[in-house]
């Protein structure tokens, strides 16, 4: 997930950069980081190739923006890391879609709607930096199981970068809306009206968003059910501490629907427990 955080802000910086000349200061206050961050990804970019320079007032920018500095072997290695983790992150999905365009004579074998996704991530990345309201096109809902356009002021995505949170104008709520369930983003003249509406709560441990219902859980893992949690969930990694050298965990959060828990704990009866029969002795 950190990895996945910092390619998203390079490609922020490749941009920002690109545009105009930025002081360390306004850099930092688009990537939501510090400024020592800010240096370190200047530093990153130098080392892939990119020459920074400063203008007379000391804000930076990207000289020959469209200047290639990939080797051959460099393309071929950025292809193989980036296949290797398409099928989990939309963000790598749309960055190998635009290496295998500028730079390999072929198609990539990407499906259509992974390359939508990553489009529609970027077109609302867009959206974010320039304040302005969006309509998502052909918005497939679950829910309600319908198809309609949505006009929406777009907030932030969520850690994995599958969803957009974004204040939705006609039911006056943030929702969570699928990348892959979006056909188009068509990015608007107008800019956002209701920013002091604006709220954001991250996804809970299965990715299920805030319905208005918090559990909070306090389970007892064995070691193998740690690891699996851990393999499956990566973000879970903050939430799980040793609480028997070796042999037992505990998991702590707050998650907004049971039935994942539920199957969860019914798919590994014997490793995973309520903490408070765990410490009784009740295993």
């Amino acid at each position: 997930m950190h990895n996945q955080n910092k390619i998203f802000r390079v490609l922020q910086l490749i941009q920002l950069l690109q545009e105009q000349p930025n002081a360390i200061s306004q850099i930092a206050e688009s990537l939501e980081a510090t400024e020592r961050t800010v240096y370190r990804y200047l530093d990153l970019l130098r080392e892939l190739g990119y020459v920074i320079r400063k203008d007379l007032v000391g804000r930076y920018f990207i000289h020959h923006p469209d200047k290639s500095y990939f080797s051959p072997e460099e393309v071929q290695f950025l292809l193989q890391l980036l296949q290797n983790t398409a099928k989990k992150s939309i963000l790598a999905r749309a960055v190998l879609r635009k290496i295998t365009v500028r730079f390999v004579d072929q198609d990539h074998d990407i499906e259509d709607h992974h390359f939508r996704s990553g489009h529609n991530l970027v077109q609302l990345m867009e959206a974010i930096k320039k304040k302005r309201q969006v309509e998502l096109i052909n918005y497939h809902s679950a829910s309600s199981e319908s198809i309609s356009n949505r006009l929406v002021e777009p907030i932030r995505f969520t850690p994995d970068l599958q969803c957009i949170a974004a204040y939705e104008i006609k039911s006056k709520t943030t929702k969570y809306f699928h990348l892959n369930r979006i056909e188009a983003v068509r990015i608007l003249d107008q800019r956002l009206k209701h920013e002091v509406l604006h709220r954001f709560v991250a996804p809970d441990l299965f990715g299920f968003n805030e319905t208005g219902v918090e559990l909070s859980i306090d389970l007892a893992l064995t070691f193998k059910a740690q690891i699996w949690i851990r393999e499956a969930y990566p973000q879970s990694a903050s939430m799980i501490s040793e609480i028997q050298k070796g042999k037992f965990y505990r998991l702590i959060t707050t998650i907004y629907d049971e039935r994942p828990l539920r199957r969860l704990m019914e798919g590994l009866p014997e490793d995973i427990f309520f903490y408070s029969d765990w410490k009784k002795g009740k295993k």
